[in-house]
């Protein structure tokens, strides 16, 4: 079972939001891209929040189990793109995997934190 530090650190060290610098995580996976080919980020149970570092350009998207993202040929105006290069977000109830994909080899690192 992973072993998270908060994210939100609470009286008397902080006011209860999320910390603008959030201590090192105590869970962190790395993930090997190959080029324009789609993986499947499962995330671990019990993070509320991740965030990612990464060699190059990717994209990711979050969802459920089925959850797949390309790498994005033309415009997409409907709200549906994948997100390019994020850094860190809060996870809602819901979103359970991140679909990631780069247009060349890339390495990702994903951070975690409950």
């Amino acid at each position: 079972m992973p072993v998270f530090r908060p994210f939100i650190e609470n009286f008397p060290w902080g006011s209860n939001r999320g910390s603008i610098t959030p201590q090192p995580p105590g869970y962190v996976d790395h993930i090997r891209l190959s080029a324009n080919t789609p993986k499947r980020y499962e995330i671990p149970a019990g993070a509320k929040s991740i965030s990612f570092s990464a060699d190059g350009d990717f994209y990711a998207l979050y969802g459920g189990s089925s959850v797949v993202t390309s790498i994005p040929s033309d415009d997409v105006t409907d709200g549906s793109a994948a997100e390019l290069n994020p850094m860190a977000r809060r996870l809602p109830d819901g979103i359970t995997h991140i679909s990631l994909v780069a247009p060349a080899a890339t390495r990702v690192t994903i951070s975690a934190w409950s």
